[in-house]
């Protein structure tokens, strides 16, 4: 029993850093939170360097929105939040649908503006992702 559990426990050792490089790189999962080996060689997503933006169509073109519900705010924030750790794991359509609950637009875009290291140049930059855009 021992040695099976021994080898379980090295199993996982062993293959949880693969596991955490493939969320890392395909869905752009934090390493920080899985506490991967790999969390070192990256820079701590630091919640001032994450914005979300949304746009709303209401016929005219988009704009952006202002969130005047306290309850909308709050599920933005928390949105991020998931964004930050999870990557793009973290479901945009929920962001859609908590704007079309709150504002009458036909269509929502999302958009998310972080800061990442860039591995070829070695420098800080600000990277936008169009996460979401749909018609209601």
């Amino acid at each position: 029993m021992r040695r099976l559990v021994a080898r379980l426990v090295i199993g996982a050792v062993a293959v949880w850093p693969l596991v955490t490089l493939a969320l890392a790189f395909t869905a752009g999962v934090d390493p920080w939170r899985l506490f991967s080996f790999g969390m070192y060689a990256t820079p701590s997503r630091v919640g001032a360097a994450w914005q979300l933006q949304v746009l709303v169509d209401e016929g005219s073109g988009f704009v952006p929105l202002v969130p005047r519900d306290e309850r909308l705010v709050t599920e933005l924030g928390e949105f991020l939040e998931r964004r930050r750790t999870l990557g793009r794991l973290a479901s945009s359509r929920e962001v859609a649908r908590a704007v079309w609950r709150h504002h009458p637009a036909h269509r929502v875009r999302v958009l998310v503006h972080h800061l990442e290291l860039n591995d070829q140049h070695h420098l800080i930059e600000r990277t936008d992702d169009d996460v979401y855009g749909r018609e209601r």
